[in-house]
């Protein structure tokens, strides 16, 4: 979140209210979509796998 407020204060008045907005929410839902995502497999468990 402070990542995203510090994005705002550095864009200042370039950009509508609006705009940044949308880009705090896309910003947020992409870290949502990064920590939810399942990890690659271990190098173990792809071995464990195939025997």
């Amino acid at each position: 979140m402070l990542d995203a407020v510090s994005r705002m204060a550095s864009l200042g008045f370039e950009k509508s209210y609006r705009e940044t907005v949308v880009l705090m929410t896309r910003s947020y839902l992409d870290k949502l979509s990064a920590v939810s995502s399942p990890e690659p497999l271990s190098p173990e468990a792809t071995k464990e796998r195939e025997e």
